[in-house]
């Protein structure tokens, strides 16, 4: 079984093949330039020619990131901390924690620009402390082992 799994941010695509759930087919990442459902089509497109295979071949697809709702051929769309969590599983099978640390506050940032606002800056330096990471964290009941 091949799957393709695509990820829609607003900054970058992100995809994956896989056979059988198991063995990593083709990746490729892009800038986010144009349409969710192009990107992911043109990402798919991408992927499927990097295996020799043809788009037919996939038997699955599935998105996450902010455009996941935006391709119509998708089999399934998962939220971000669930893709997060599956794949640092499929990387890590002893994962027992993902902590999301997220950046949808430069989400907003994009929305208000194509509104027509003149977004000048977003300070992320809190959200990428160390500090923040290890007080989000201990809150969360997540130790370091």
């Amino acid at each position: 079984m091949i799957t393709c799994g695509l990820d829609l941010g607003t900054g970058s695509v992100k995809g994956v093949l896989l056979e059988d759930d198991a063995r990593i087919l083709a990746t490729h990442t892009r800038p986010a330039k144009g349409t969710p459902a192009s990107l992911a089509a043109d990402t798919l497109q991408a992927l499927t020619g990097e295996a020799n295979l043809m788009p037919g071949e996939v038997d699955s697809v599935c998105t996450t990131g902010f455009g996941r709702y935006a391709y119509p051929e998708r089999d399934l769309q998962a939220s971000d901390i669930t893709a997060s969590a599956r794949g640092a599983w499929f990387l890590h099978p002893a994962t027992r924690h993902v902590l999301d640390i997220g950046s949808h506050y430069l989400h907003q940032g994009v929305l208000l620009s194509e509104l027509g606002y003149e977004v000048t800056g977003i300070d992320v330096e809190l959200f990428t402390s160390a500090a923040f990471v290890k007080e989000r964290a201990r809150a969360f009941g997540v130790h370091n082992r």
